[in-house]
């Protein structure tokens, strides 16, 4: 599941290896058992103790800014981590071909 923490004010801590949700009066707890990501606006907090289990999870925490969009990540530095993210630079060259090559047809069917 995507945590997705975007109320103003939220506090996100460590208590009992479970994350703890605090907001004015209201708390929440949920295992890290459950969570894939964790994904804060720039008006929630999260204390490093939570990002430390977050990362022993393997759960990516992304940031947010004002307007939703991600500005920042955090994910576990292990191997296994990012075994599947490794391909992904492989392909980045061919990528770039194809946007040209798509590019310049696009282009020459303007004229």
């Amino acid at each position: 599941m995507q945590l997705v923490i975007n109320t103003p004010g939220t506090f996100i801590t460590q208590k009992n290896e479970r994350f703890c949700l605090k907001q004015k009066e209201k708390s929440f707890e949920i295992s890290p058992v459950k969570v894939e990501s964790l994904i804060i606006s720039n008006q929630a907090m999260i204390t490093s103790q939570a990002v430390v289990m977050a990362l022993e999870h393997n759960i990516d925490v992304i940031f947010l800014d004002s307007y939703g969009d991600p500005i920042g990540r955090v994910w576990f530095s292990k191997m296994g981590s990012t075994a599947l993210r490794k391909p992904l630079f492989h392909l980045q060259p061919l990528c770039w071909f194809l946007l040209t090559f798509h590019g310049f047809l696009v282009g020459r069917r303007r004229l």
